[in-house]
């Protein structure tokens, strides 16, 4: 009788779903919003090959799978798929100010000309400065 408890109890304890499943990343302890319609949070999750496997409490998830990296948040926000899209307007327009000679053609031996464009540039004279402190090299 006494083994068959002992058996029992052990397909019992191996038939539960403890860390069955894999993930690459396990982030918990953490306010995740799901940035669903109800604005829910949970406190963990898990990731495999860039995507959500699971969101829920951290004891399920650490619990169901089994990760090759876990992070412990220390209560941090996260908004997972959120990319932070951005430039900085003062560089952009400073760019915007410089001529653009990617498509540049020589025209004669003492001009240049922008194609597409009505600015022609004079040839400087080697060691002069030029626009956006390029110096000019050569003959």
């Amino acid at each position: 009788m006494k083994r068959s408890f002992h058996f029992l109890l052990f397909a019992l304890l191996t038939a539960c779903a403890y860390r069955n499943e894999d993930a690459d990343l396990v982030v918990h302890n953490a306010t995740i919003h799901a940035l669903d319609e109800g604005n829910a949070t949970y406190p963990a999750m898990a990731i495999k090959d860039g995507r959500i496997l699971e969101l829920g409490p951290e004891h399920q998830i650490l619990n169901t799978y089994s990760a090759k990296e876990t992070y412990d948040a220390a209560g941090q926000h996260v908004y997972p798929g959120f990319i932070d899209g951005h430039c900085h307007f003062f560089g952009y327009g400073l760019n915007k100010q410089k001529l653009d000679l990617k498509a540049a053609q020589r025209v004669g031996p003492k001009s240049w000309n922008a194609r597409g464009s009505s600015q022609k540039l004079t040839r400087r004279r080697p060691g002069s400065w030029g626009a956006a402190g390029t110096r000019t090299i050569g003959k």
